[in-house]
């Protein structure tokens, strides 16, 4: 009994180090080192009658253990680490001894190959308070160097797909304020609560008592969904990190990447903390996941999503921010991860005032009681078609100078209104739906 056991035990053996040859020499050929991988086959005596599965390769075996021993121990594990004082051993023949070289010639030195660990380093963000929010220039987050503190960028791959989240940080103000939005008074009291008081104020907050975490904006499209993203990433330069992530970029056509890349996205973002991510038209990533024509890759990812919104770890110091136009479309789960979900409402008569009065400018001159009158006539319109019928007008009076640049060019408020007829309002045939969606989840 004793010897079957050893036996096995052997045989197990046997196949357990056979395999990590076949994925050793597999690692080889994939990154370059042919002829070394070409040695260990034949010295190991690899047959070419196995090849490797398609899901497993030495990196995902590599990141599946970093990640559990993150979760076993509350840290990374350190795989290598830097020998001090390296001996080394040198073969001299006694017999023939060589002179040693002048001090006149000077043997050339190969270059120093970079060290392993010399793949990235991330350069904490300075988020200093000051009186206001900054709204010049602000030193941002920059990845150079060796990593500091971060062993999942340890890898190339890892690397690569760091630098291209890098891109999506917003490092510029687009000159826009909570003063810029008209109504929607609900959308801007939450997000000011989400992002201003917590940096501002951040002693009113305990840990029983927290900021909220993740905000979903909706309604029908030229609402303001974006503006209102705009004007927090405004106002939140140098106090947070923005990172404004489209579906491109963290989807992938290859296998396991989309996942890597949203893991990277939070690993970021929590290092760079206070951050704020940005997605825009969530319904992309995070559509509904008992569809027949869903993927497995799309479940994966999806999947992976989740852990990160709200999973076994905690992400702290970061915001979500989503919009979309199809909030039915999203899945009950990424649903219950976002805290606070708020209707993008359409403006009423008096924001439509004030909108006309911005985007018109000094096309016209400003008469309210004109103005009041074609505003009740765009019921159902949206802000971002009130700012077309106005741009239209606009490039109406350019057309009147540039056919006749001798006669003076007049645009009247009849002109406006005649404009306006010939508009259909598309906000209002939608936004019915959207309350009546509202209603299930909104407090």
């Amino acid at each position: 009994m004793l010897s079957s056991n050893k036996e096995e035990e052997c045989r197990s053996m046997t196949y357990r180090r056979r395999n990590i040859l076949y994925l050793i020499e597999k690692y080889l050929e994939e990154n370059g080192f042919r002829s070394i991988a070409n040695i260990l086959q034949k010295e190991a005596k690899l047959l070419q009658d196995y090849e490797i599965c398609d899901n497993v390769d030495l990196d995902s075996i590599y990141l599946e253990y970093l990640s559990y021993y993150k979760i076993k121990f509350g840290k990374y594990p350190q795989v290598i680490k830097k020998i001090k004082d390296p001996v080394k051993v040198t073969i001299s023949n006694i017999s023939k001894k060589t002179p040693p070289p002048s001090k006149k010639e000077e043997t050339p030195q190969e270059p120093s190959s970079p060290e392993l660990t010399d793949a990235l380093r991330i350069i904490p963000v300075s988020h200093e308070h000051g009186d206001g929010f900054v709204k010049g220039a602000v030193r941002f987050a920059a990845i150079e160097g060796t990593i500091d503190r971060c062993d999942l960028f340890f890898l190339p791959e890892w690397r690569d797909i760091a630098e291209s989240i890098q891109s999506t940080i917003v490092k510029k103000t687009f000159n826009v304020g909570w003063n810029d939005v008209c109504g929607n008074s609900k959308a801007v009291k939450i997000l000011r609560e989400s992002v201003e008081i917590p940096f501002k104020h951040p002693d009113l907050f305990t840990d029983v008592l927290k900021p909220w975490k993740s905000l979903l904006l909706h309604g029908p499209p030229g609402t303001g969904k974006t503006l209102l993203a705009r004007i927090t990433c405004s106002e939140s330069l140098g106090h947070a990190t923005f990172f404004n992530v489209s579906s491109s970029m963290v989807t992938s056509k290859w296998r396991g990447e989309s996942e890597k890349i949203i893991k990277v996205l939070f690993q970021m973002a929590s290092h760079y903390n206070p951050s704020i991510i940005f997605f825009d038209e969530i319904e992309g990533l995070t559509s509904k996941r008992d569809r027949i024509s869903d993927h497995e890759a799309s479940k994966r990812f999806k999947n992976e999503f989740l852990q990160h919104l709200d999973g076994l770890e905690e992400t702290k110091g970061i915001f979500v921010l989503a919009s979309t136009n199809l909030p039915w479309e999203i899945d009950a789960a990424f649903l219950r991860r976002f805290e606070r979900k708020v209707l993008v409402q359409l403006p009423n008569v008096d924001e439509r005032v004030k909108l006309f009065e911005k985007f018109l400018n000094d096309l016209l001159v400003k008469d309210k009681e004109r103005l009041h009158i074609i505003a009740e006539k765009c019921e159902g319109f949206t802000g971002d078609e009130i700012r077309i019928v106005c741009k239209e007008l606009g490039m109406k009076k350019i057309n009147m100078v540039y056919n006749s640049p001798s006669k003076s060019a007049s645009i009247s408020y009849d002109d406006l209104l005649n404009l306006v007829e010939t508009v259909e309002p598309t906000g209002g045939a939608q936004i019915e739906k959207f309350i009546e969606w509202s209603k299930k989840y909104e407090k």
